[in-house]
């Protein structure tokens, strides 16, 4: 039978080293991979705990007022389709036009890149841009800039962005076409509102853009609307011709 493991030996040149078993080196290894871990989970937990009270003293106190009504509030998402060129919807051979909930309720016209529109008393507005293309126009990722005018303050009015073919495979159907809006008392000089559309395909085929909005009275309406324009986020501008 051979030994594998001596016990020490003590002899007159001095004594010889105790060798380890195998078995016992194993479980010291072990132990010393379990108190590691423990460690750093017990790290990761005051790492965690520790960005947490910091998040926490840091979260602003008071409420931060706003030196004027936000424009819109819309969710952004990635896209490779992004608009490329400059959208004019004031453009010559952009079709433009009003209508309300009675007939003759408002009236509109054109007077070169103004468009107005104007009613006594209005419970539901609309102004409709409609492209010519038949493919529609790209919006896509695209800032829109709306400059007016407006004797009334027009709370909750609704754009939306109706596709050049609603049931193509490109206009995904959770993806909401409407943005929620405000256009705000400016009488004596023009007010502007801009937003920045989402990056989606399904901006990239907008046959009309469409502006509504309801009142539960109704409302005079006196709205000169003097730009309406669509440009890319960044890089440069140019306008997209027929």
């Amino acid at each position: 039978m051979t030994v594998e493991n001596d016990p020490t030996l003590a002899t007159d040149a001095g004594a010889v080293p105790r060798r380890v078993p195998i078995g016992q080196r194993r479980s010291v290894w072990l132990r010393r991979l379990c108190r590691g871990t423990v460690a750093a989970c017990w790290l990761a937990v005051g790492l965690l705990g520790g960005g947490f009270l910091w998040f926490a003293f840091h979260i602003a106190n008071e409420e931060v007022h706003l030196d004027r009504a936000a424009d819109g509030i819309v969710a952004l998402t990635g896209g490779a389709a992004r608009l490329g060129d400059a959208v004019d919807l004031l453009a010559e051979d952009i079709q433009v036009f009003a209508w309300s909930d009675q007939k003759g309720g408002v009236k509109s016209n054109r007077e070169k890149s103004d468009f107005f529109v104007k009613g006594d008393r209005v419970a539901r507005l609309g102004i409709a841009f409609i492209t010519p293309r038949p493919e529609g126009l790209n919006l896509s990722g695209g800032v829109m800039t709306i400059g007016y005018r407006s004797t009334q303050a027009l709370d909750g009015a609704t754009i939306t962005f109706k596709p050049a073919n609603p049931n193509s495979s490109n206009v995904p159907a959770l993806i909401t076409k409407e943005l929620l809006t405000r256009l705000s008392v400016a009488a004596a000089s023009t007010s502007e509102l801009s937003v920045m559309l989402p990056a989606t395909p399904g901006l990239t085929n907008i046959k009309e853009v469409v502006i509504t909005h309801e009142s539960n009275t109704g409302q005079p309406v006196d709205l000169m609307i003097e730009r309406f324009t669509v440009k890319p986020a960044n890089g440069p501008v140019t306008r997209q011709d027929n």
